[in-house]
């Protein structure tokens, strides 16, 4: 099972809940606030595509654990800013990734592209 965490800009945090294989979980989340972690802030259920989602009170490293009852346990952490937007800790790097592959992809197919029309000009 992985919960994924959905950001977004609006002041919300969402976990999507899904199996290895994807399909969507039905489970309990449990939400802890940075400034009570040992009381739940709020408890919360799946719904059908398995996304479930809260608005935090306040900025910090909050954690969600998701449990479908079932043996499968997840948790994460949200980073949720002074506007209240929501990410994974760690995700600062992950956005430039595809504009790189897609990148370096474009100019793969540009050099395969100018060599093939070079060899039928011989």
């Amino acid at each position: 099972m992985r919960a994924l965490v959905e950001g977004g800009s609006v002041p919300a945090a969402a976990v999507r809940c899904e199996y290895t294989n994807g399909d969507p979980v039905d489970a309990e989340v449990l939400v802890y606030s940075p400034s009570e972690p040992a009381r739940i802030f709020q408890r919360l259920r799946t719904d059908l595509r398995g996304r479930a989602s809260f608005v935090p009170d306040s900025a910090g490293l909050w954690r969600v654990v998701v449990d479908d009852g079932l043996g499968h346990r997840e948790e994460v952490e949200l980073s949720i800013d002074e506007e209240g937007i929501a990410t994974a800790p760690g995700d600062a790097g992950a956005g430039p990734l595809p504009a790189r592959a897609t990148a370096i992809l474009a100019l793969a197919l540009g050099a395969w592209w100018l060599l093939r029309r070079r060899e039928r000009g011989r």
